[in-house]
């Protein structure tokens, strides 16, 4: 998997900033290294900035990919979860005070609530305790407008090549054993709008219902970008109860290769 590599400051009174120096900067970088993505970052000015790229002399045309489990080597909870959920925190504990919208990570989901399944996946899951719109501790209670964006508890930003095709998968399961409450729903989706003309979502046929004393399922998109630029992936809760609708997840992978199932059954 490729990263990000700082190559240098651009003074918007420059104009240009060639990156044919690279080499001679102690950045990582040598000729012929492969360049897929040019990212821009606003650094220190203190007003709004206008600027625009007039010309990429290079790109790349290979497939990565991008995964973020498992949660086994998370060093800070927090910045995962601010980085890749919404409206969720992260906790230690699920079951203490406001327990509504929190997630922690562990491998066994009863080590982080008292009403949560007792088993030892061997190593870290994502354990959801999942708000719902019936609920007031959810920013789209009694606010409809907020309802999807709500309802995804993961999203993420990832480039795409036109003609590549992707796999957006990850695996899923019900932590609540104990009584006959309401199941979670889970959808995932790919939204784009990149190129002329192209845009559209690509979602599961039908949201996947969690139920209660079944195993780990599997959730799975393809999708074959019709253009270059950035599509937005999500997995959203759909549920319409909150008492009940809690799980796991594990694996989650934006792929260029089909997923291999680490934990549901092929």
């Amino acid at each position: 998997m490729g990263e990000w590599v700082e190559i240098g400051t651009a003074r918007i009174t420059n104009n240009i900033f060639p990156l044919a120096h690279i080499a001679e900067n102690k950045s990582g970088l040598n000729y012929g290294d492969i360049i897929q993505w040019v990212k821009i970052v606003d650094y220190e000015s203190e007003e709004s900035d206008c600027f625009d790229i007039n010309y990429v002399a290079a790109f790349s045309d290979y497939c990565e990919d991008y995964g973020v489990g498992d949660f086994e080597d998370i060093n800070d909870e927090n910045a995962f979860v601010a980085t890749y959920l919404r409206n969720y925190s992260y906790a230690d504990r699920l079951d203490q005070n406001n327990h509504e919208g929190l997630v922690s990570f562990t491998n066994n989901p009863k080590s982080v609530h008292s009403g949560f399944m007792d088993e030892d996946f061997g190593d870290n899951v994502m354990v959801v305790n999942a708000a719902q719109d019936d609920n007031p501790n959810r920013n789209s209670h009694n606010n409809p407008d907020l309802a999807d964006n709500s309802r995804t508890f993961y999203k993420d930003y990832i480039p795409v090549l036109a003609g590549e095709t992707y796999y957006f998968s990850a695996e899923v399961i019900n932590v609540i054993r104990w009584n006959d409450l309401n199941d979670p729903m889970l959808d995932m989706y790919i939204d784009y709008n990149i190129g002329f003309n192209n845009a559209g979502t690509v979602s599961l046929s039908q949201p996947i219902n969690l139920t209660e004393g079944e195993e780990w399922k599997q959730m799975y998109l393809e999708f074959t970008a019709p253009a270059n630029g950035i599509v937005t992936v999500g997995i959203a809760e759909v549920s319409d109860k909150w008492l009940g609708n809690d799980f796991a997840i594990d694996n989650i992978s934006f792929s260029c290769n089909p997923p291999v199932w680490q934990r549901a059954n092929q």
